[in-house]
């Protein structure tokens, strides 16, 4: 490795050899990236050149902007990688129908977006896989598309100061958000309009209902079906052969459809269910039949209803 100067003389006699060695230091000097633990101080340094600063492990890739060294990477002689700078620079971009990540203009990696235009692109300019930290300084509409603009939850997001994401480009002006951070509860509710959505403190006032989706349990042939509300309130399954249903570990309110099918056996009830006899009726085996049992458990006591549908 070498820092030699890379100036050869242009002026008086000098021997081959002297040459030959002022040569040498100077290719050795380009090709190991001027190594050293101290900036290369044998010619004054020019915009664009390189430096591999050994003063600490792993080294430091660094190239001279005309003031300062910059740093541009790091090689990790241990594991053998070179770890580029990700991010750096800062750059504010206004809000617009396209607002350009990448540009020649704005190449940072870290871009706060002010305004309030409603963005649907962030056009084509970046190299495809590069990767862009985002700030919004106001509130905006990112405006979801399925090809050319992928937001979490495949929905409309309406920004507020403070939210930050980590957007991708993916070539061909399609980008990918790959993480949304919403910088309060009430921005994440407000950007997906769940203003009204429920919430650990209760009273929410709702205009509507919910439409659900009800959870298959499959077909329970043998030893215990204990439901849990995790899997929703509204659950089924196939009752093919004699089992137990047993309480569910949480406070919850579950109703649960069995459908006899030809194997259908008999059901018990675990004892820990508090029930009157007028609640606990007898499920048949009959093919086809079906019930629907209606599970509570409030304050950690359980009980249940069964309602014959034939």
């Amino acid at each position: 490795m070498s820092q030699a100067t890379t100036i050869l003389p242009t002026a008086g006699v000098v021997s081959g050899l002297t040459f030959a060695t002022t040569a040498n230091g100077a290719f050795d000097a380009l090709r190991t990236m001027f190594q050293g633990a101290s900036a290369p101080a044998a010619d004054a340094p020019e915009q664009g050149q390189l430096w591999l600063d050994t003063s600490v492990s792993p080294n430091i890739c660094k190239q001279y902007d005309g003031t300062n060294w910059v740093i541009r990477g790091w090689i990790d002689n241990t594991n053998h990688n070179f770890i580029p700078l990700i991010g750096g620079g800062a750059a504010t971009i206004a809000s617009a129908t396209t607002t350009s990540l990448g540009t020649a203009a704005n190449p940072q990696g870290v871009i706060t977006i002010s305004g309030v235009t409603t963005i649907t692109s962030f056009g084509s300019s970046a190299l495809v896989g590069q990767l862009f930290f985002v700030y919004f300084s106001g509130a905006l509409t990112l405006t979801h598309n399925a090809t050319s603009l992928i937001l979490p939850f495949g929905a409309n997001i309406l920004t507020v100061a403070g939210d930050c994401m980590v957007v991708r480009y993916e070539g061909s002006s399609n980008w990918r958000v790959m993480n949304y951070q919403f910088s309060t509860t009430a921005s994440f509710k407000s950007a997906l309009g769940l203003s009204n959505a429920i919430s650990s403190t209760g009273n929410a006032t709702f205009a509507g209902g919910f439409y659900l989706t009800p959870f298959n349990a499959s077909t329970i042939s043998s030893s215990t079906f204990t439901p849990d509300a995790v899997n929703g309130n509204y659950q089924y399954y196939s009752n093919g052969g004699a089992h137990r249903i047993a309480p569910p570990a949480q406070d919850s309110a579950i109703d649960v459809l069995v459908t006899n099918s030809s194997l259908a056996g008999a059901i018990t009830f675990s004892s820990l269910f508090l029930v009157s006899t007028a609640n606990a009726i007898a499920m048949t085996t009959t093919s086809g039949s079906k019930w629907i049992v209606s599970i509570r458990r409030i304050n950690s006591v359980p009980t249940y209803n069964v309602t014959a549908l034939q």
